[in-house]
This record gives C-alpha cells, structure tokens and sequence, in this order.
C-alpha cells in the first residue's frame, strides 16, 4: 500500500498551547467511539461520521461512513478505524474490518476483513503492530486482543484476565509504550482503563473516563466524552429521528495515577439470598433472568429486571423476585459478581434461585463455581449471604448442604 501525505502537516506553524477542554464543532448521530491526534489534528469517530478538526476543535474535514465506526488510530498520514457491521458482544456474529483513510481528506484507501470472534470496536498501533478489541457477551470472563502485523495478518491472540467487563472493551491507546484499554461501567463497577505493559502479560483496573477514547498531546493526557446536547435530526439515509451528540477532550491530569485504582472496598452493607427450587421454600418468584439475544445486558442493565431492592424492603417482604441460575438458564458468573458489588455500594439485596437440592450443585461445575464465586465476593466486601436451612434462613457453608452434611 503506498503510504500517503508523508510528513503530513509537518509545514503547519508551532501549535499555540491547547486548552484543558476541546470541543469538537458540530453535532453527530451515534456517539462518540473514539479519538487521535498527530500533536496538530485531532481525529473523531462518531459511529457514522469521522471528523478531522484543529486543537482547538474548528472542523477540517469530515465524512459519512457506513455504521459502525469504532476507535481509530493515525499512523505516518494514514487514519485506520476498527469497524464492525455485524453484531456486537455476540461470540462469531461479527462483521469486522479495518478501513484506511487519508489522513487529511478522508477519503477511502483501503479495507482489511478480519476473522475475528468479536466485532471489532477498537484498534492502536505500537511498533509497527495493530492491536484489535471489540465487544464481548457476559459469559465471557475475560478480555481479547488481536494483535496484527503491518498487513492485518493475525499474529497472537492475547487474553487479559480481567472478568467480565460491560461490552467488552471500547477503546485503546498507547503512551510510552504501554497499553491503555478504555471500558464500560455501572454501579459497583465503574467505567475505567485497563493499563497493560507493552507486552500484555498482565493489567492494572484503574477508575475514571477512557471508553469514549483517549489522545496524549504533549505530556497531556485527554480522555473523550459527550457534551451536553439535545439536538435531535432526520437522517438522510434512513429518514429516522436521531439523537444528535457533541463531544469534546477534557484535560486528565490524574491519568491512571494509583490513586484511581480499581480495589472495591469492604462496606459490610447489602444482601444476597439463595433459595433451592428442591426445598419447596417459598418467599421467591422467579424473575426470568438470562442473558439477552445480544449477550451483553447485565442483570441491572437499565430497563431490565427490577431485582435490585433495598435491604429492609426485602426483608419485609414475603415474596421477593428472584434471578434463576444453573440447568439450561443462560447467565454470567462475572455478571452475578458485579450484581454482588452493587448491593455491597447501593446496600441492596437481590435473590438467586438454583435448581434441584443444594446436594445437586457440585454436578453442575459452572453452578457451583457461581456460588462460590457469590459467597467469595460476599465475604470480601462484608455482604450477608444466606441461603436456606429448613424453614429459615441461615448462612450456607461452602461445600455444605442446608443439613451441614458435605456435598
């Protein structure tokens, strides 16, 4: 491939000092997927249209891109953008590529398909390598990043042991020759950065902003998100009202300090309660969850079950909704953990539901290391966590039935 606009830019005068806020001019349908910088361009990736503008946000150039424009990176006048136009956070239903574009007038070079298990969402560049990350369903416990050669050929595959995180990753950076992945978040689980030294071998959580993208200009570090805006328009292709988001680059000084590291702390507050569907215990209902036909709604997913209430209502109450795990159900165990920090931050109870007697868990590998896994996080952040011992409530010892008999 002929490498275009070589030294693109390098005639452009000293840049003045950036603000600690830009603001990228214009409104965009989707939202903000990502950003880059040469030191003197800034580049956007707003699902559907990719941006060129100044330091200081003033629009250079833009384009229309078929949906879905993930996080870009620009390398030696060529932008590269991770694209899927499959489904996300679904294992082998994606559709994903690379596409290359000038740099400066946008325009197409060139396009890569990628045999990937994800759809791709992300993409950086480090010694003359491309590494690749997209989004992941929540039976997923873990992180991938494909990393490429110079012609997108697969070189290694790379897991990161991080749990489940909400979507799998968005974003990813360079600095310094390490790694920086930006994720998703919720209650007990904020949205934060992945820092990975240059090989990948291992991973610190930080907390804070990164999932909308992240640039370094000079020695500072700015992370990526949405403006207020309530702009709403026609698309032109689709004839649809669309939500119209702007989006700006706000100064971290405190970037990935470990001051921001993610550790849940111990709160001794909130409740989780097993019931076994083979005791006949009443006091539960079940709330049918599974995971969704797209593989990424967490059980507190925003509009999903209503689970999640607080301790002393659901101590008065004598029927209370129930998440049902094991047998055929579809669920995450790093789902059911994320569920447990929220209680332990919102002091909230939630109650799971398993089939058959607890003697019944160890034939289910996958049950019982999701009950074990439950009662690990319990004892870790204090969270109560009882399960049934004949007409009442008691704590359930692990490897224990409710009649204190090994299982």
């Amino acid at each position: 491939m002929c490498i275009f606009a070589v030294g693109l830019f390098a005639a452009v005068s000293a840049v003045s000092p950036v603000a600690d806020e830009i603001v990228c001019e214009g409104a965009y349908a989707g939202h903000l997927q990502g950003v880059d910088t040469d030191g003197t361009n800034i580049w956007w990736s707003f699902t559907s249209t990719l941006v060129r503008t100044d330091l200081k946000g003033r629009v250079l150039a833009r384009t229309e891109a078929p949906r879905h424009q993930g996080d870009l990176c620009v390398r030696r006048g060529i932008l590269y953008v991770a694209v899927n136009r499959g489904r996300f956070n679904q294992l082998d239903e994606g559709i994903s590529s690379v596409t290359a574009y000038d740099a400066k007038t946008l325009a197409v070079v060139r396009d890569w398909p990628l045999d990937l298990p994800f759809g791709a969402g992300g993409m950086t560049e480090k010694d003359g390598r491309f590494y690749v990350v997209g989004g992941l369903p929540a039976t997923v416990e873990e992180n991938w990043v494909a990393e490429y050669d110079s012609d997108f050929r697969l070189v290694k595959m790379h897991a990161l042991k991080t749990g489940f995180t909400l979507m799998g990753v968005q974003t990813a950076a360079v600095f310094d020759g390490r790694f920086y992945f930006g994720v998703y978040g919720d209650v007990g689980d904020p949205p934060g950065v992945l820092d990975c030294p240059g090989d990948l071998s291992a991973f610190v959580r930080h907390t804070g902003d990164g999932s909308m993208g992240m640039l370094r200009i000079g020695r500072t570090v700015y992370t990526a998100r949405h403006a207020d805006s309530a702009d709403w328009d026609t698309n032109a292709t689709t004839g649809r009202l669309m939500r119209m988001r702007r989006a700006k680059l706000v100064a971290d000084h405190d970037f990935c300090t470990g001051k921001t590291r993610y550790d849940p702390k111990r709160t001794d507050l909130g409740l989780v309660r097993v019931y076994f569907e083979g005791e006949g215990v009443r006091g539960w209902h079940d709330a049918g969850y599974t995971l969704r036909p797209n593989g990424y709604e967490p059980l507190f997913w925003p509009g999903g079950l209503e689970v999640f209430v607080s301790v002393d209502d659901f101590c008065r109450r004598t029927d209370v909704p129930a998440v049902g795990i094991g047998g055929d159900r579809s669920y995450g165990v790093a789902d059911l953990v994320r569920a447990v920090r929220r209680c332990a931050v919102n002091d909230e109870a939630f109650a799971v539901h398993v089939p058959g007697l607890p003697a019944d868990v160890a034939k289910d590998a996958k049950l019982s290391a999701a009950l074990s896994a439950i009662e690990d996080e319990c004892a870790r952040l204090g969270v109560r966590y009882d399960a049934p011992e004949g007409g009442r409530v008691g704590l359930l010892k692990r490897g224990e039935n409710h009649e204190g008999k090994q299982l």
